[in-house]
This record gives C-alpha cells, sequence and structure tokens, in this order.
C-alpha cells in the first residue's frame, strides 16, 4: 500500500535505517505523480523532499521534551501540509534584488540541523542543495511544492 495514503502507522526510529527507508520511500511515492521532470531534477525532488521531512521529523516528533508516546504518522493529513505551508512561505516571498531567500532558508534548515542532530541526510541535503544556481533553487522549489499539493490531493495553480 501506498505510505502516503496509509491512514496510521508508527514512524520508524530515528537514526535507524528503517526510518531513512520510510522517509525516501514517502518522498519516492510524492514525487512518482511528476511525470515532466528529468531525472536530475527528480533526485533533486527526492532529496530535498527527504530532507524536508526528516527536518521535520527531528524538530517535531524526535525531540526529546516533545515525546509522550511513539510518533504516529496519520496519512498525509500531518507532515505534508506543514512542509507544504514551510515552502509556499518561500515561494511567494517578496524577491528583492539581490536577497535569495530559498537559499538562505536551506542554510538556515542546515545549520540547526546540524546543532541540534537531526539526522544527517538532511544536513547533507540541505548543505548541497543550498549550492545549487538561484534558478535551479527556484525551480526545484516550485517543483516541490507541486508534488506535495498533488500529494494532498489539491490542483496545482497555473502561473
Amino acid at each position: 500500500m501506498d505510505p502516503i495514503r496509509r491512514s496510521e502507522h508508527k514512524i520508524p526510529q530515528a537514526g535507524t535505517l528503517d526510518r531513512d527507508v520510510w522517509v525516501r520511500d514517502l518522498a519516492r511515492s510524492m514525487c512518482d505523480a511528476v511525470l515532466d521532470v528529468d531525472e536530475l531534477e527528480m533526485r533533486r525532488l527526492e532529496q530535498f523532499l527527504c530532507g524536508l521531512m526528516h527536518y521535520l521529523l527531528g524538530k517535531v516528533h524526535d525531540r526529546p521534551e516533545f515525546r509522550r508516546e511513539e510518533a504516529v504518522w496519520r496519512g498525509k493529513h500531518g507532515l505534508l501540509p506543514l512542509m507544504g505551508g514551510m515552502m509556499d512561505r518561500y515561494r511567494n516571498m517578496p524577491r528583492k534584488p539581490g536577497s535569495e531567500p530559498v537559499r538562505q532558508w536551506l542554510n538556515d534548515m542546515f545549520e540547526e540541523a546540524t546543532d541540534s542532530k537531526y539526522n544527517p541526510v538532511c544536513v547533507k541535503a540541505f548543505r548541497l542543495l543550498a549550492r545549487l544556481e538561484h534558478d535551479d533553487l527556484e525551480n526545484m522549489l516550485h517543483n516541490a511544492s507541486c508534488v506535495v499539493l498533488l500529494s494532498l490531493g489539491q490542483k496545482i495553480p497555473v502561473d
């Protein structure tokens, strides 16, 4: 069964191969909905979505002060809207000459993930993706937003 559509199951424990595989499978199942993306862009999308999922799981589910019970995946109604909201914030941010809010966002998440010792997958993803050219970053974020919208069963807005 599609891991995104499952209604409820335990999220694998942080720091395990099971968690890494589970997050990667989620990202891949989300990206399967996108057909018009070349192989390089698809890898970037998967890398970004995996990094963002690991980041949010580290920030929300894995911190000891927040653990009251096992973390549970509640289908597409938990993590995905949060991811979409974060991406929309940076996609719709006014662009000032010389500013690159997407790159800054990736660098900020990289620093927080490094300092807080989140999963190394997100640390590496953010570090590598922040090195992309400006247009590639903007394109990746646009495509990632579309992937999340499709995964939530929403329509992609036409610009």
